[in-house]
């Protein structure tokens, strides 16, 4: 489960820190797209993009939590998540909808614009992807 501390339930939420391990021999950085695979159907979305960045250098295989909006900490780049906004975006499942799966797909690659939206950055990706994993979390109101 995402802890209270990463989603609406708390009124200054912050960024996860993340862990990564293992990365493809010649990975020279990391990108991540965390998304809602639910969504919010009332509002006509099948899939809501809540963070993108990349440049995550494979030496530094973690990421502190509460990254703000638009830093460039370690080089890393965010894009423009579901409301076009650079930056994470908390998740927010509504009151009594069934738990909400939160996927966290990481690349192992290369170096795009920060002006990048999600489709932009896998389209940048296409050729570059040496190894994915994806990482799955729940959060229920």
């Amino acid at each position: 489960m995402i802890p209270t501390q990463h989603a609406c339930a708390v009124p200054s939420p912050i960024s996860s820190a993340l862990q990564l391990s293992n990365p493809p021999a010649g990975t020279a950085s990391f990108a991540m797209i965390p998304h809602d695979t639910e969504g919010d159907l009332a509002k006509g979305t099948m899939e809501t993009t809540h963070w993108i960045f990349w440049n995550v250098p494979a030496i530094s295989v973690s990421l502190s939590e509460n990254v703000k909006p638009d830093s460039s900490a370690d080089s890393i780049v965010q894009g423009k998540n579901a409301p076009g906004v650079n930056g994470y975006m908390v998740p927010c499942p509504r009151p009594g909808a069934t738990p909400h799966h939160y996927v966290f797909e990481t690349y192992a690659l290369l170096d795009i614009s920060p002006a990048s939206s999600r489709a932009d950055l896998l389209k940048a990706m296409e050729g570059h992807v040496i190894g994915k994993t994806i990482y799955l979390r729940l959060l229920g109101r």
